[in-house]
């Protein structure tokens, strides 16, 4: 059972929690990356229902086969939405709520984006912000039938309050 996963710049490695065996590792294709602060990693992965999701630094959303490391998806948010990855490099850890991959972007109406955790095909996407780096949480209010749940992310502008299906729920500025 794999207990452990970690993401070394481009490369995926998932071990064993009782004895330290490295179970799977797995590496994709990207562009070069250098910086005076290291060639990554800067977000920590995801689990969840089975299967692994990483943000890399270059801005590949991955999509990983837990149990074996076989990519089930890849996505290119900065490409595909024509957002500027930041100098940096991406930092923001990859959310998941329910069927949705929640990752911060930015750009023209994707400062928050939204994947469909089973394709990768985007769910949704808000707000007209450059990228941040901070990575977004969950919060859960209420219990049983009354339970809500709700993903809280920092922009370059604002703390936004979205629910799973894109439905703006609260906005905090920042000073400007």
């Amino acid at each position: 059972q794999i207990q452990v996963a970690h993401v070394f710049g481009f490369t995926a490695v998932a071990i064993k929690w009782k004895t330290g065996e490295i179970a799977w590792r797995k590496s994709y294709e990207r562009t070069s990356y250098k910086s005076a602060l290291g060639a990554g990693p800067r977000a920590t992965p995801a689990v969840h229902e089975g299967r692994l999701y990483t943000f890399g630094i270059t801005g590949i959303l991955s999509c990983y086969d837990a149990r074996n490391g076989n990519i089930v998806w890849q996505a290119r948010p900065f490409a595909d939405l024509k957002a500027t990855v930041p100098n940096f490099g991406v930092c923001s850890s990859p959310i998941a709520v329910g069927d949705k991959i929640i990752v911060p972007v930015g750009g023209p109406g994707s400062a928050i984006v939204a994947y469909e955790a089973a394709t990768g095909n985007v769910a949704w996407k808000v707000l007209d912000e450059p990228g941040c780096s901070a990575s977004p949480i969950v919060i859960k209010n209420g219990s049983g039938e009354n339970e809500r749940t709700g993903i809280v992310v920092q922009t370059t502008f604002r703390i936004v309050g979205v629910n799973a299906d894109e439905k703006l729920l609260a906005r905090f500025e920042f000073a400007q």
